[in-house]
């Protein structure tokens, strides 16, 4: 890529490998350029949220001590008690975005800086970063907007498989209600991940552009499609996201094991927070350091059409 480490492109491997050295390279600055907005934020929706996520984690804590349990895991986290919707956590997760966005765009610029061997200041990169907060807001609300429109498209492929399915079992004389739950389940899980997979690096390159070059939200959409969606790069995109979806259900997977062990040992939900948000926060990081490393990358990919050198260092170094 431009920077400190050359023109060459990087495998999938290479880019994790280097966004994680980065990261632990870097993890207090970095922790603390996040963590100044990402902590009072976790800590609000904790507090918000706290009788059900108490709830969870005592769940998981007996699933922990008990994997027979997983089979009832909807029963063990069912709230006992009637109790409305809790509209203030989904408004705070929602007015809350929108400054983490900046934190997380601060705390690119600083990663980009780290790349290239400087040593970005706090105090800079927020300043950079608001500097650039209209395309960075508009990045991220055009990156929700389309995990919302991938999501749809996931719901109405879903009710058209199993009304084609159910037309199909008519016609052929079964039961009308021959539904497998089963299959639903595996069928929405496959739907859900190939839409995830196919739009994570989108949004990635979406965001991350705003973030490090300013650029109105729906040039970076564009810029960022040209990265990731066109013929010679989708392959490789996908497998990107794959892999970090990968990456996000086994960390997912260990903090609610670690939050659920916690509380069954200790009996102390405020200990399980902590440590999940910690967790959570440890994540953002790399996952930041992935969108930036995976973007310059990407970006580097289409300038070669443009950059005869950069295209021959990589032609001797494969």
């Amino acid at each position: 890529m431009h920077s400190a480490y050359g023109t060459r492109q990087l495998s999938i491997g290479e880019i994790f490998d280097r966004a994680i050295h980065i990261t632990i390279a870097n993890l207090l600055p970095l922790a603390a350029i996040v963590g100044l907005v990402d902590v009072p934020i976790r800590a609000i929706a904790d507090w918000l949220d706290r009788a059900a996520l108490s709830r969870s984690y005592g769940a998981y804590g007996k699933i922990v001590a008990d994997p027979r349990l997983l089979a009832s895991f909807l029963t063990l986290t069912r709230d006992p008690h009637a109790h409305p919707f809790n509209w203030w956590t989904l408004l705070w997760t929602l007015v809350a975005l929108f400054p983490l966005s900046l934190a997380v765009a601060a705390a690119s610029i600083a990663s980009q800086e780290f790349l290239r061997g400087d040593t970005p200041k706090l105090g800079a990169v927020y300043r950079s970063a608001i500097g650039r907060l209209g395309p960075v807001i508009g990045a991220t609300m055009l990156a929700l907007a389309t995990y919302l429109v991938a999501i749809l498209a996931v719901v109405i492929a879903l009710f058209i498989f199993w009304f084609v399915w159910l037309f199909i079992v008519a016609v052929a004389g079964g039961p009308a209600n021959t539904v497998p739950v089963a299959g639903i389940t595996a069928m929405m899980f496959f739907f859900f991940a190939a839409a995830m997979v196919w739009i994570i690096p989108l949004t990635y390159c979406t965001t991350t552009g705003a973030a490090l070059n300013a650029i109105r939200p729906f040039l970076a959409w564009r810029e960022a499609w040209a990265m990731t969606m066109v013929r010679g790069l989708r392959a490789r995109s996908l497998a990107f996201g794959a892999a970090l979806l990968a990456l996000v259900l086994v960390q997912e997977f260990i903090r609610l094991a670690v939050c659920g062990f916690l509380l069954d040992v200790t009996h102390v939900p405020l200990i399980s927070f902590v440590i999940s948000d910690a967790i959570s926060l440890l994540a953002l990081l790399i996952g930041m350091a992935l969108a930036v490393v995976f973007y310059l990358d990407a970006r580097n990919r289409v300038d070669l059409i443009q950059d005869p050198l950069a295209a021959q260092e990589n032609s001797q170094a494969r």
